[in-house]
């Protein structure tokens, strides 16, 4: 290559450096900006492919792929280390593979599985502050005898040296999303526990994830003898079951009921392949209503199933990255407030002393003379359970404890995190 195109050549990488690190910083969401920045660099480079590969704990992870059989990778996991890719996260080396058939570290699986034939490769590791995130890797050079240049190398560097600032921040922000949704978790299980109601505990659970959930429409169905009702809907003081949506919504939940499980549709047409007849509904129900998303999550106790929860949204895939699990999680906190409400409605003392004064005429003294058997019954348990409360018996345990873990979990966090303070440790004496 002569100077003056050598000096147009580098003029244009470095012009497409610029849009490239643009783009990167535009945003934080990563799953978004990712596959369009690998579309310009196989664009710049003339390669046939590429993908993104992501360290997670002992192995690397395709995060992202493009040209060839690209979406035939994404998501497949390979032990730490192996591979072209894994090899050069953990060398931190960048590499160019001429004959990726003589390459012994090459995976011709993939290629077997995908169609695609791999011929030649570049790799370079994703790097920031000292920290190996993953691997960028291109494939297949089309012009220059097929082989990638030292300028090709350059480049990729480069724009590795961005792609791993922002799947840091990305990474950064889930962590920062997460801790807010737990923590508004928390204060979700304070409101639903806080109270023995039952109405209070529907109305509560219907409206109280509108802050972390972009639904148009949430439910709480209770299970009587068999059929699902609507007892709580988001934004309305009482359920008007006698409305045509909320009819259409029971017969929906009733239908989902039988699959015993968390069911999600982000789209009318999203279970088309898996299960027709499923789709079918969804289709008919998104047609009558309006609702293009619907999640279903049964609410359970150890006596079995006794409601179920749901969610709609005229907007296509409502649910954020990890919010399903948070929406499962508070569907079994509030499948426990409603099973305690209903243990706490059927002790003999509450129930007597809430129609008591619900009724009128008097109080218990005034009424004593004309209660029945059973309930002279109850007030007997109820004054017994009272008085076992309030004796001074020794409710106190004296001595040492020790800690003992009833559960070990290993974890791993998609960013670096600072443990804030270790109140007690497994073992030691309190």
């Amino acid at each position: 290559m002569e100077g003056s195109e050598f000096a147009v050549e580098r003029l244009k990488r470095l012009e497409l450096l610029h849009t490239v690190s643009r783009e990167l910083h535009n945003s934080l969401e990563a799953e978004a900006l990712l596959p369009r920045v690998l579309a310009l660099v196989l664009d710049a480079v003339g390669a046939e492919a590429g993908s993104i590969w992501l360290l997670r704990g002992d192995k690397i992870v395709c995060a992202h792929a493009a040209g060839g059989a690209g979406e035939g990778i994404v998501g497949l996991e390979l032990p730490r280390g192996a591979g072209v890719v894994g090899s050069v996260a953990e060398s931190r080396k960048p590499e160019v593979v001429l004959d990726a058939a003589a390459d012994r570290r090459h995976i011709q699986q993939v290629d077997e599985a995908t169609g695609f034939v791999t011929k030649s490769m570049m790799t370079v590791p994703l790097v920031l502050r000292g920290e190996c995130l993953g691997s960028l890797q291109i494939l297949n050079k089309k012009d220059a005898g097929g082989r990638f240049t030292r300028e090709d190398a350059d480049f990729l560097r480069e724009i590795a040296l961005d792609a791993a600032a922002v799947i840091r921040n990305a990474q950064l922000l889930r962590t920062e999303r997460r801790a807010k949704e737990m923590r508004a978790l928390l204060r979700m299980s304070r409101e639903i526990t806080s109270t023995l109601d039952l109405d209070r505990i529907l109305t509560t659970a219907s409206n109280v994830l509108t802050g972390i959930v972009a639904f148009e429409r949430c439910a709480v169905s209770l299970d009587r003898r068999g059929s699902l009702q609507v007892a709580a809907l988001s934004g309305k003081e009482k359920v008007d079951r006698a409305a045509p949506e909320v009819k259409a919504l029971e017969d929906l939940l009733g239908w989902l009921r039988g699959f015993e499980k968390t069911l999600y549709s982000p789209d009318p047409a999203a279970l088309e392949e898996e299960d027709p007849q499923k789709a079918a509904r969804f289709r008919a129900h998104a047609a009558s209503s309006g609702m293009k998303a619907v999640l279903a999550v049964p609410l359970r106790d150890d006596s079995g199933f006794i409601g179920m929860l749901s969610m709609e949204s005229a907007k296509e895939d409502f649910l954020e990255e990890g919010q399903l699990e948070v929406v499962e999680t508070f569907a079994n906190q509030v499948a426990v407030a409603m099973r305690n409400a209903d243990l706490y409605r059927q002790t003999p003392l509450v129930g007597i002393l809430g129609k008591r004064s619900v009724g009128g005429g008097g109080g218990l003294a005034g009424g004593a003379g004309r209660l029945g058997p059973k309930a002279k019954a109850g007030i007997a348990a109820g004054a017994a359970a009272l008085l076992l409360l309030l004796w001074p018996f020794q409710r106190y345990a004296t001595g040492e404890a020790e800690v003992i873990p009833a559960v070990r979990h290993h974890l791993r966090a998609d960013a670096p995190l600072v443990v804030d303070s270790i109140l007690v440790d497994g073992g030691q004496a309190v």
